[in-house]
């Protein structure tokens, strides 16, 4: 038998710590002993019991286990079955002789191994199991060429209700080993003992085969060699530290103090379990080999154990750190280096189960910089300027080519390790490469790259657009890995390659333009990519044919709509026909041909076309921009830059001065609320004709004295609405100075004549619907020649009266 195999075999119970003290003098000592009642059995197989299942597969398990050991058969699995009826577990032992099997399985306590301590033994309790599940059970041994079936029961009428065993065939068999079946009682219960099984010979280091389905294992032999290991399983979560005593695995959860404090150091908050190997003898159990029990001897032994795991793992931190800053880096098929040694960073490495020493280190460790928020592990935990270090320097032992830029990294990084990332754009470029390589062959201007993640605002490159490329020596974010080296003939067949990539691969493509580039650097390009293990793809980079020359074709000439058109400031006739130039224009601002779109400011200088028009004869409307470039293109001005330069070319003359009183209404110096007054203002501001009649001159208007008459009216109705000179402007200055000289020449009131003219009209001022009509020419006239008689009838007619 081997030393594994003697180990598994421990000894639950031993004789020595029983005879505790002796005691001189007196009369002799009278011994205990037991109740030998049905009550008294029920207790010691069934209410023994905490987990009576998992107590039913454990125990059978086990001693099934144990036979194999016995024989020296732990490469052939226990086979066991499990229906919706029984569950049946096989071993291949010695089996057990007829004359044995009542001593065995009905004797409680009996064992021949109890009294001597240099043998491994038990209490004489685990066979009896399957009574804390059912009330009867079958075993089936098979010894020495004899094939046995015994019904084992709790109890009947024959045994005064305490537990039997009859047996019920004996025949001839080759075999040897022991079968279990147990009843089971609820179809339900099948997955439990399912679950059971799997746990029980998974933590227990033991081959077995359900269903004929091999299960998997830990393989424990390892921790009994070394002494310790570690498990990552979430079903042994009764404590963070588990102790290994035949083929059970304990859970230490005790009161002391000392040994409640040792155990918390290993407890992480994850599904990490430390394993202690106990050697023989070493510690004890309860009778139900649920729990340990925590002697004297017990706590001493855990004690030790624990103490060494700690010092060995401390001696190996440093080094550990290493290892696995260089796990991390070689895991890993870019340049990336992570911020710290997080989750995500050390799952790829995370195994199931170690029972070497430095792997043990390796992972508690690990645990400890994963969970930073647990302070029972802090004495694993190294700091984080140490974490950085070890990042960084394996960093340069896996790219030796970029080890001058984590270098300088590790010497500069200070404080937190939050936001260090080598590899985001939070480090110097690590291109270096690619820069060699395009140094090299001289085309540093030919190569470019695309930056979706990296938007800059100092110095560097800023991206361009959605599917932009920046120029290489200007972009300063490092590629995550070696980029993909793709050869194209220009930018736009670059952008068109990008549209069909996703964010991450953009950012690992660089484009080297090969537009009017030999053949022979093409292939130049093409072997150093291969000599640096590039990625290459080439474009087709073939000159696309030119395509012929298209005839010119001549566009049709702007059209645009005129100001005559505007039937009124709400409605535009489009009946009017299109011009294609006018000296004036008006900006719009929206569409012509919606006025229900038109802006408050445009309308009010719609509702002055009838002035404007007088002026400028041939106004356009403008349109959007490209309508506003092609009239200034064709030398059109517009209205509210002409009119300020209008303003400042009128020249102070008398025929200037005579135009401006008559277009502002103030023709005579008098009081404007008389009738005759304001008619005769009326009608020197509605046409200049009348105001030569009533100033008693020929009818004859300049050109001059027409344009200043017609702009000083338009002056008036539009400039509050256009806003063309603000009121400091030179324009407006010079308007109101020759306003103030021309007043100083307005008539004298002496426009009694023309009161038959208010009467028969009803004028009372203020009518802006007078116009140009000779039969009110031939009306002035003649009452101007009969003004004398009118006034000398008028002054003697009291006289008459008094006669």
């Amino acid at each position: 038998m081997t030393y594994r195999h003697r180990r598994q075999l421990m000894q639950v119970s031993q004789i020595a710590e029983l005879d505790t003290h002796a005691v001189i003098g007196g009369a002799k000592a009278k011994a205990f002993f037991m109740s030998d009642s049905a009550e008294f059995f029920t207790i010691l197989s069934d209410t023994l019991y905490r987990d009576k299942k998992l107590a039913v597969v454990r125990e059978v398990v086990c001693n099934a286990w144990d036979a194999h050991i016995m024989v020296g058969k732990t490469d052939l699995p226990i086979e066991i079955s499990l229906t919706e009826e029984e569950l049946i577990i096989k071993d291949f032992g010695p089996g057990i002789a007829d004359a044995k099997m009542h001593p065995t399985y009905c004797g409680y306590g009996v064992s021949t191994k109890v009294k001597d301590d240099t043998q491994t033994g038990g209490f004489g309790l685990g066979c009896k199991a399957p009574f804390a599940y059912s009330d009867h059970f079958t075993v089936t041994s098979c010894h020495e060429g004899w094939r046995s079936v015994y019904a084992i029961s709790r109890g009947g009428v024959d045994t005064d209700g305490k537990p039997g065993l009859i047996r019920m065939v004996k025949v001839a068999s080759d075999e040897t080993g022991i079968t279990v079946s147990i009843p089971v009682k609820d179809r339900n219960d099948k997955f439990e003992f399912e679950r059971l099984v799997t746990r029980v010979v998974r933590q227990g280091g033991i081959k077995a085969k359900l269903n004929d389905a091999e299960l998997p294992t830990y393989d424990l032999a390892a921790v009994d060699k070394t002494g310790y290991g570690l498990v990552f399983d979430h079903t042994l979560s009764e404590s963070s530290v588990y102790v290994r005593y035949g083929a059970v695995l304990y859970p230490l959860s005790t009161e002391d103090p000392t040994l409640s404090a040792m155990t918390k150091t290993f407890s992480s908050g994850t599904d990490l379990t430390l394993i202690l190997s106990a050697p023989p003898g070493s510690v004890g159990v309860t009778p139900s080999r649920e729990a340990l029990s925590y002697s004297e001897k017990t706590v001493a032994t855990l004690k030790g154990l624990l103490e060494r795991v700690t010092k060995e793992i401390t001696a190996n931190k440093e080094k550990a750190i290493r290892v696995l800053a260089d796990r991390i880096i070689a895991a890993r098929t870019d340049k990336f280096v992570p911020s710290d040694m997080s989750r995500n960073s050390l799952d790829v490495i995370k195994p199931a189960f170690c029972a070497d020493p430095f792997e043990v280190a390796v992972n508690i460790v690990m645990t400890a910089i994963e969970q930073r928020s647990y302070e029972r592990l802090n004495a694993f935990r190294p700091t984080e300027a140490i974490r950085r270090k070890a990042l960084l320097k394996a960093a340069m032992r896996k790219h030796r080519d970029d080890r001058r830029v984590f270098r300088r990294l590790a010497g500069s990084c200070k404080g937190s390790m939050e936001r260090f990332e080598v590899g985001y754009g939070y480090a110097p470029d690590t291109t270096r490469l690619l820069i060699r390589m395009a140094s090299r062959l001289g085309i540093l201007k030919q190569v470019s790259r695309f930056g979706v993640r990296y938007d800059w605002d100092d110095e560097y490159a800023v991206e361009r657009s959605k599917y932009g490329i920046h120029a290489f020596p200007k972009c300063a974010a490092p590629f995550t890995d070696k980029p993909k080296l793709v050869l194209v003939r220009g930018r736009e067949q670059a952008s068109g390659y990008l549209s069909r990539l996703s964010n991450d691969n953009r950012a690992k493509t660089a484009f080297i333009t090969v537009r009017n580039m030999k053949p022979a650097k093409i292939e130049e390009i093409k072997a150093a990519a291969k000599h640096y293990e590039f990625e290459i793809e080439v474009l087709d980079i073939t000159p696309p044919a030119r395509a012929p020359k298209k005839p010119k074709v001549e566009k049709p000439k702007e059209k645009f709509y005129e100001l005559a058109a505007t039937q009124s400031e709400n409605h535009l006739s489009s009946k009017h026909p299109l011009i294609d130039y006018a000296p004036v224009f008006i900006d719009m601002k929206t569409s012509v041909i919606n006025p229900e779109w038109y802006k408050p400011e445009v309308r009010e200088i719609l509702k002055r076309r009838k002035e404007i028009l007088a002026v400028y004869p041939t106004v356009a409307l403008a349109h959007g921009q490209a309508q506003k470039k092609a009239l200034i293109a064709a030398g059109s001005r517009e209205l509210c830059d002409i009119l300020p330069e209008d303003f400042l070319a009128l020249k102070d003359t008398p025929a200037v001065r005579f135009a401006i009183i008559a277009g502002t209404g103030r023709l005579v110096k008098s009081d404007y609320g008389r009738s005759v007054t304001a008619l005769a203002c009326t009608l020197a501001e509605c046409d200049m004709r009348y105001a030569k009649i009533l100033a008693g001159q020929r009818m004859v208007v300049t050109a001059e004295e027409k344009h200043v008459h017609r702009l000083i009216k338009l002056h008036g109705k539009i400039y509050s609405v256009m806003k063309v000179d603000s009121p400091s402007s030179k324009a407006t200055t010079h308007v109101h100075d020759l306003i103030v000289k021309a007043v100083k020449e307005q008539l004298k009131d002496d426009f009694l004549y023309l009161k038959p003219i208010a009467n028969l009209w009803g004028y009372r001022g203020g009518d802006d619907s007078v116009e140009f009509n000779e039969d009110m020419v031939e009306m002035i006239r003649f009452l101007q020649r009969h003004r004398c008689k009118s006034l000398l009838n008028t002054k003697f007619q009291p006289m008459k009266e008094a006669a």
